[in-house]
Formats: structure tokens, sequence, C-alpha cells
């Protein structure tokens, strides 16, 4: 029987809603309308349709899913649908799975293979937060991963290396909030962190 323990739920561009949950059983997905990204581009619906009734697809190891445990989701400009697992990087075009895992003797792939975060930039690229493995910029079209690692004796370091939630604030910002590390704040210029931590003898600090 699936468990009821909902890890993400998003609101895709065509109005789909996706919802994961983390269950021995894989990946179960609710939509109210198209279910998927057909050749990479998004299906589009009347912004006022008539509600039509929920249907549900189960997706798992058998369709190619990497790990049934799914930690983060996001879909892309492209329609693409990306599922953060414990066991590797998924993307779905509604027909296969591609999946991204590290390599311990190739620098560039997957830092860490537990996914927790994901967030698309502007340019289409993406970043991938990691429990215990920091932060990832990867470039679908180029296959090309950069890693962000919290490093003691950098204070423009990442703030630490478990990555559990991304937010672009519009203005050139990319939050990053981590386990313990507390928050902080990429500036995409000069690729530096600025950390925001608790301070017990500082009521303003976080």
């Amino acid at each position: 029987m699936l468990q009821r323990w909902s890890i993400a739920i998003v609101r895709c561009r065509q109005g789909v809603r996706w919802r994961a949950l983390c269950c021995a059983l894989g990946l179960l997905l609710l939509s109210a309308g198209q279910m998927h990204a057909r050749d990479g581009v998004a299906q589009e619906q009347p912004p006022f349709a008539p509600p039509t009734p929920a249907r549900f697809e189960r997706l798992g190891l058998e369709d190619g899913l990497s790990q049934n445990a799914v930690l983060a989701m996001l879909q892309d400009r492209h329609g693409f649908l990306w599922f953060g697992t414990q066991d590797g990087l998924n993307r779905y075009d509604g027909y296969t799975f591609v999946v991204y895992k590290n390599d311990p003797d190739d620098s560039n792939s997957l830092s860490l293979n537990s996914v927790l975060a994901l967030h698309e930039d502007d340019d289409g690229t993406l970043w991938i937060g990691t429990w215990g493995g920091g932060l990832n910029h990867f470039d679908p079209q180029s296959n090309l991963w950069l890693r962000y690692r919290h490093d003691d004796a950098d204070a423009t370091s990442l703030c630490g290396d478990t990555v559990t939630a991304l937010l672009d604030d519009g203005a050139g910002t990319l939050w990053v909030g981590t386990n313990e590390g507390g928050l902080c704040a990429f500036d995409r210029e000069s690729r530096t962190f600025t950390p925001y931590r608790h301070h017990s003898a500082d009521s303003s600090s976080i």
C-alpha cells in the first residue's frame, strides 16, 4: 500500500500538479490534465478549461527511475521533469528517464547521488543541492558540471555541504539553505557565498 508521506509537490507550467511520494512502490504522479512533456515541450491547456477528473500514474524502478525515494522535483522550460532521488538525478521526457550519477573518477559529474533541492536558472542551467556533496551547477546542453563545497579555510565558500533549499530572489542572488551550515547568498558574478547564521547574542540573526 502506498505511504501517505508527500515529499514535494510542484505546479507544472501547463497547469499540471505532480506529487512525489517517498514510498516503496515508486513515484506517484497526480495530475489534473495532460501528464507528460512530449518531445521536450510542455502541452498547453486553455487557461479556464473545466476541471477534469484526476488520474494517477505510477513510475518506479521498472520504468527507469533510479530510486524510489523522490526528494525534489522540477519542470524546466523545455517541459522536461527532473527528479532528485537518494540515488541520482533523473530527467523524464514523458517516455524515458535519463539518469545522472556521481562518478568517483570524474569530477565532471554529480558530486553526490542524494539530491535534495533543484532550481532552474534564467539561462536554463540547473542548480542541484545534495546531501553531503555540496551544490552543483549543471548545464544540460554542454553536460558540464561545476561543484561548490564548504571549506573551513575559506569564509566565502558554501556555508554547508548538505543543501536543502534553493531560491532565486530575482535580483541576481541565489539563496542556499543548508543543514547546520545556515543560510548563504551566492553572488553569481564573484562566485562567492555570504553566510547568515544564528548567533545567540544577536537577536537580529536568523
